[in-house]
């Protein structure tokens, strides 16, 4: 069951010389995802604790220490964020979490420019991975760029054809850039698949 959490864990990256095998190595890997859970529920001090206490064990890691930017970035620590995102591009230049999360800490910090060149390697990678794709896409929609994060989210949807989230993002992007029939008929898809869905038929409304 631990292996299979960690498998599910869509920040994991795997290491060349990893011994799953290894008892000392799993404990870092269970305090790793369940730091990964304090971040998904909000608790970033005890997501911040754990996450630092695997990287200073640990620091080959990369999933644990993109994870520790993104609490640092949720707790308002931005500098301590984009060090630790440097810190893994320095070592693994193409990392797509960590070229992501940059691209956000650097544009919330209003470096247009560098958070830009990050969104270009980003753009420029041959993706194929559909946690990776994810990721991007989400990246896009954060930083507005509603016609981008569309394309790869309708890309990541040949992987994922009834996932309620993306047909949601996908809406979402299509409101965005004024395609209000196309969001509505993935609107109306999501509640084929979940009638009486809350959030599909309050957007479907306002589209």
């Amino acid at each position: 069951q631990d292996l299979l959490d960690i498998l599910q864990n869509h920040d994991f990256y795997f290491d060349d010389d990893m011994d799953i095998l290894n008892p000392a190595k799993e404990r870092l890997y269970r305090m790793a995802n369940k730091g990964k859970d304090f971040l998904d529920t909000g608790d970033y001090k005890k997501a911040i604790r754990y996450l630092e206490s695997v990287i200073k064990k640990e620091p080959s890691l990369v999933f644990a220490r993109n994870n520790l930017a993104l609490a640092y970035f949720c707790t308002g620590q931005l500098d301590k964020a984009i060090d630790m995102c440097q810190s893994v591009l320095h070592e693994y230049p193409q990392n797509i979490h960590a070229n992501c999360n940059i691209a956000i800490f650097l544009h919330e910090k209003k470096d247009m420019d560098k958070s830009e060149e990050h969104l270009q390697t980003i753009l420029g990678l041959q993706i194929e991975d559909p946690e990776e794709i994810h990721k991007i896409a989400v990246t896009l929609c954060e930083l507005r760029r509603h016609k981008e994060a569309n394309r790869h989210l309708r890309l990541l949807l040949q992987y994922k054809p009834y996932d309620i989230r993306i047909l949601h993002y996908i809406a979402v992007s299509y409101f965005n850039i004024g395609r209000y029939k196309e969001a509505l008929q993935y609107w109306n898809k999501i509640d084929k698949i979940s009638p009486h869905n809350t959030i599909s038929s309050f957007y479907r409304r306002l589209a």
